[in-house]
């Protein structure tokens, strides 16, 4: 049945999100959502659930869940922490990730997904450093510390190094005059990133359509085995009513 398919895409998401494994846990929760009720209030619960571990691995993964996704009625009031949680990520505020994990961290722990969450601080990170570093072309480690709502400098060069090292922003770092350095930016469209959101979309097309050609063909094979389990029969029949003639 569609329910216990639902039921193990979204067990499974949540065993490969807990192993980093998101990408592919992305696509069993999008999997379970699909498969789950299609009435608005049917499931209700169920579907909150996958909705709530839809958004915090999409973050994790480095994409923001689109506003749509947090207005529906029937899930609008509990899906409020992970709004709020969305907000701090996209804007890149370490100040108000931490001041939502404070207020909601009982209705995270209540979700079980506080563990997770508490990944996401690394993208937060990444957001301001890349907001920092479009909005100054120089800037000093300490002025980055203080944006960032670090304790130490030498904390926060660390960091600025490891996302130079990574590739989230493209800068260096001058250890005499204490002060990070962007480099000069080009345009989205020239840059890798919509080539590979067009892998992602037809990957995505490319399995649904193989799902669909897989699912049209077994009906196909269980019409031809009936046929032939048809045509045995008849020819069995035939063969045992000559032999009753023979026999009269």
């Amino acid at each position: 049945p569609s329910y216990q398919q639902a039921r193990y895409h979204y067990f499974l998401g949540r065993i490969k999100a807990v192993r980093l494994e998101y990408s592919e846990a992305l696509e069993n929760l999008q999997e379970a959502n699909r498969k789950a009720p299609n009435a608005e209030f049917s499931a209700k619960g169920f579907k909150i659930s996958v909705r709530k571990l839809i958004c915090v691995v999409q973050l994790l993964i480095g994409d923001i869940p689109t506003r749509t996704s947090f207005n529906r009625k029937s899930s609008k009031f509990e899906l409020q922490p992970y709004l709020a949680l969305t907000q701090a990520v996209r804007v890149g505020s370490v100040k108000i990730y931490n001041s939502v994990i404070k207020n909601h961290a009982e209705s995270f722990k209540k979700d079980k997904t506080f563990i997770l969450i508490q990944r996401i601080r690394q993208n937060v990170i990444k957001t301001g450093l890349k907001m920092i570093c479009f909005a100054y072309s120089k800037i000093l480690l300490k002025d980055v510390c203080s944006k960032l709502h670090f304790e130490d400098v030498k904390d926060a060069e660390g960091i600025v190094a490891k996302a130079i090292k990574d590739g989230v922003i493209e800068a260096e770092i001058s250890h005499e005059g204490q002060y990070l350095k962007s480099f000069e930016h080009f345009g989205v469209y020239e840059s890798g990133m919509p080539a590979n959101s067009y892998h992602q979309r037809i990957q995505f097309c490319n399995k649904i359509h193989y799902q669909a050609v897989k699912a049209m063909r077994y009906p196909e094979i269980g019409k031809k085995e009936k046929e032939e389990d048809d045509k045995d029969e008849a020819a069995a029949k035939k063969e045992a009513e000559a032999k009753k003639r023979k026999e009269g």
